[in-house]
């Protein structure tokens, strides 16, 4: 019976009934005493914002099977959202023992660094995300190297040029190059829980990247014109499963926004950059070979509107203001509420009020804009 509740629940997922479907993932899980059951409900209450029920089912799945990482990991994110940093970060950890982790296998038994480890440790700092969360957390490193560590930085060959700028780096790696001899590890996800980040202590001092003068130089010369410019991002990477959830066709934005009178030029890159064609847009695509090279596009623009992908915590790590559009069900690092960030001081943020209807948040940003 719980099989055949829970496949009617997924099927009133996928056909956007929500709340329905996340009464039967209920009902599922409480008549069947399963875990899983419960895991599912609480994925279900947890894209839909209700943190507090997707909790408490996450909790119900580890009371039936504590070794439940997935859940576990979960239950991390939700109460990040919510701003319980203590339990979140410790329960977030688990998501190294979830499966889809098995880029670090190799390097969660290695010795880890801590708040205990001796200076001068030479000290992997390797990344199992993306690379938005990358540059999210790339303020951890100079912090790292203060406290005595040498860091050795992983990250994604995009991020190469712009990582070599980032203080507190002893030598910087690129993904899928040979291991080199290391003392300890630690996953870049997994410094804010081990410095004991909280609310109050989030280290927001930005900008904390940088690309080379020259390249600023050049992309203001390159996007020098009458009028403001403003750069859109529309779309995250398309790979990803919820994708569609953070993103809009570029018509979404030029609805409100071609109605100013901006020089508008695209950040974005990847498949939905081909939406410019027919458009008043100018495609930078093409130019955007790494994020140094994004980075100083940005820095040339007056404005930024971008969805909820690197672009945008780019441009919080650059110290530069942008708008940034959110689903009704965001990322944790933005919180459920608010206009801001403590992450990110110059980002203003623009929310979803409901499921997949942008057009509050589109109109809040034009507005916004016109008024610069």
């Amino acid at each position: 019976m719980s099989g055949d509740r829970i496949a009617a629940a997924t099927a009133l997922w996928r056909d956007g009934q929500r709340d329905e479907a996340i009464s039967l993932f209920r009902m599922a899980a409480l008549s069947s005493g399963d875990a899983f059951a419960h895991h599912l409900h609480g994925e279900a209450a947890e894209l839909s914002a209700r943190d507090v029920e997707a909790a408490a089912a996450y909790r119900r799945a580890l009371a039936l099977d504590p070794g439940f990482n997935q859940a576990r990991a979960r239950l991390g994110t939700c109460l990040l959202r919510s701003g319980d940093y203590l339990d979140g970060w410790r329960h977030y950890e688990a998501r190294l023992f979830a499966p889809g982790f098995s880029t670090i296998l190799a390097l969660r038994d290695r010795p880890r660094w801590s708040l205990r480890s001796r200076p001068g440790r030479r000290v992997l700092v390797h990344g199992e995300q993306g690379r938005g969360d990358s540059i999210f957390l790339a303020r951890y490193v100079p912090l790292l190297a203060e406290l005595g560590a040498r860091t050795m930085v992983f990250v994604q060959p995009e991020l190469e040029r712009l990582f070599a700028r980032l203080p507190g780096v002893s030598t910087l790696l690129r993904n899928g190059q040979a291991m080199p001899e290391f003392d300890e590890q630690v996953p870049l996800a997994s410094l804010p829980g081990t410095l004991g980040t909280t609310m109050s202590t989030i280290p927001d001092a930005v900008p904390y990247l940088s690309p080379p003068d020259d390249v600023v130089d050049r992309w203001r010369r390159r996007l020098a014109g009458p009028g403001r410019s403003v750069g859109l991002v529309w779309s995250g990477n398309t790979a990803y499963d919820q994708n569609d959830r953070r993103s809009l066709p570029l018509s979404g934005l030029l609805t409100s926004l071609g109605r100013d009178r901006h020089r508008l030029f695209a950040l974005q890159v990847g498949p939905p950059a081909g939406e410019t064609k027919g458009t008043s847009v100018a495609p930078l695509a093409s130019e955007l070979s790494d994020f140094v090279e994004t980075a100083g596009a940005i820095l040339a623009l007056d404005a930024v509107v971008t969805v909820d992908t690197s672009v945008a915590n780019l441009a919080g790590a650059l110290g530069v203001p942008a708008c940034v559009l959110l689903h009704d069900a965001p990322d944790w690092r933005w919180g459920l509420s608010g206009d801001r960030t403590p992450w990110y001081p110059t980002l203003r943020l623009f929310r979803q009020r409901r499921p997949g209807d942008w057009s509050d948040p589109v109109g809040a940003v034009s507005r916004a804009l016109a008024e610069l």
